[in-house]
């Protein structure tokens, strides 16, 4: 995957995505920004499945503000995942998605806390 830019406007969330390595299709980029950190979340297909995945970028603990990449995390497990979305809350954020198991349909979270 690699990101195709973002277009920002000083009143709506930015608009991002990125091309999908698998199926060479752009994808949105959900954003949410907590203090000094922005995650991105998005689903990226491989043979195993479709999985969430997420990345911070923070300049928290920087001497000099530079932007700092966390790792990109695995959110979900593979499978038939779909429609990242994710939500700042006061000690991090939350992220959403849908999953389609053999149990049902439903929408499944996973917080993350920034401390």
């Amino acid at each position: 995957m690699h990101a195709s830019g973002c277009v920002t406007n000083r009143n709506v969330p930015p608009n991002c995505s990125i091309v999908d390595r698998v199926t060479n299709k752009p994808r949105p980029v959900p954003l949410a920004a907590a203090g000094p950190s922005v995650i991105a979340v998005w689903d990226e297909s491989s043979a195993a499945g479709t999985r969430i995945r997420a990345r911070v970028v923070t300049t928290s603990g920087r001497d000099d503000k530079s932007p700092r990449l966390s790792p990109v995390v695995a959110v979900s497990d593979p499978g038939t995942v779909t429609y990242p979305a994710v939500a700042a809350t006061t000690h991090g954020y939350v992220v959403f998605w849908t999953e389609n198991a053999e149990s049902g349909a439903g929408i499944r979270a996973r917080r993350f806390s920034l401390r």
